[in-house]
């Protein structure tokens, strides 16, 4: 994330979160048992992001069908999937195939 604050507003306010834990470069906000964590990264080229979100989950789908419904981003999930001896947890990505 590059403004924490901005970060915080659009994730409660916009999607429904709580924030639940909150220091000096990384927050985190929870909703339904999902929480998502992020740290900050003020030089993050959004166009050239590799990934800033930790998703702690045991329900990715439901997570996913949740933000789509509320209007957030626009990329499809592509059969996300656990990798062999990977719990299905919070590394799902919508543009990979495996957790």
């Amino acid at each position: 994330m590059r403004d924490k604050a901005v970060t915080r507003t659009y994730y409660v306010e916009q999607l429904g979160f709580s924030a639940v834990g909150e220091y000096d470069n990384y927050l985190i906000v929870e909703r339904d048992g999902h929480q998502l964590h992020f740290f900050t990264y003020t030089d993050l080229d959004p166009k050239m992001n590799y990934g800033q979100v930790y998703i702690r989950t045991n329900a990715i789908d439901n997570l996913y069908r949740s933000l789509m419904a509320r209007g957030y981003g626009s990329t499809p999930m592509v059969g996300c999937r656990p990798s062999l001896g990977v719990k299905r947890s919070s590394r799902c990505s919508t543009r990979t195939t495996t957790c």
